[in-house]
């Protein structure tokens, strides 16, 4: 009779392990993890590690990479400039250790890649000129901090309808109503009428164009 063999087990503790998360589409604030120097397939690039500071996803990772190749460049400047730093239109030397704790903007997507779905960044942006004022953004940041419960709630009373599937997920409540509260906005601003300025003088109405009547 044959013995069966047993393999060496291993034991592995899981607990407060979490299981890989996709975050919805969207703008985070993020602090450099940790950036590497890789080589591919098409040449050099740099590989960026970087944790979302704020809101319901804060701690949550994503990743982003720039190539080194001459053609890619501007993408590397965008990111460097993101982060406040000076680039030059000559040689520079990348001191790539100390971009560890700097922090700036990305604007993530949802893709499907190889049948499984996968945040990308897309684009990266400077924190500070993004700022459109401290209190809208407070207010952002209020929402984000809500429950589901508090954002149905926050939502009867400003008179923001939600649908049933906007009710049941958090991120597409807050989503809803950020927008319902931008359209909100635009048209304030559409209904107040420019200011004259100074020495300008209106100009008088034409004349509208009387319409003959149809025999």
């Amino acid at each position: 009779m044959t013995k069966k063999r047993s393999g060496k087990i291993i034991s592995v503790d899981f607990t407060g392990v979490e299981t890989k998360q996709i975050i919805p589409d969207g703008d985070y604030a993020v602090k450099v993890k940790e950036v590497t120097e890789e080589t591919g397939d098409k040449g050099k690039y740099l590989n960026w590690v970087l944790d979302i500071t704020t809101g319901e996803f804060k701690g949550k990772r994503v990743y982003y990479i720039t190539s080194l190749t001459k053609q890619s460049l501007w993408n590397l400047r965008a990111v460097l400039e993101a982060m406040g730093l000076d680039v030059p239109k000559s040689k520079m030397n990348l001191d790539i250790k100390s971009y560890a704790g700097l922090e700036m903007g990305v604007s993530v997507e949802t893709e499907k890649y190889k049948g499984r779905m996968k945040n990308v960044v897309v684009d990266t942006y400077n924190l500070e000129d993004s700022d459109e004022g401290e209190e809208e953004d407070e207010d952002d940041e209020d929402l984000d901090e809500m429950s589901l419960e508090e954002l149905i709630e926050y939502a009867e009373e400003e008179e923001i309808s939600l649908t049933k599937k906007q009710q049941k997920s958090k991120s597409r409540a807050l989503a809803a109503i950020k927008e319902a509260e931008e359209e909100e906005g635009e048209e304030e601003e559409a209904e107040e009428e420019p200011e004259e300025e100074e020495g300008e003088e209106e100009e008088e109405p034409k004349p509208k164009r009387k319409k003959k009547a149809r025999k």
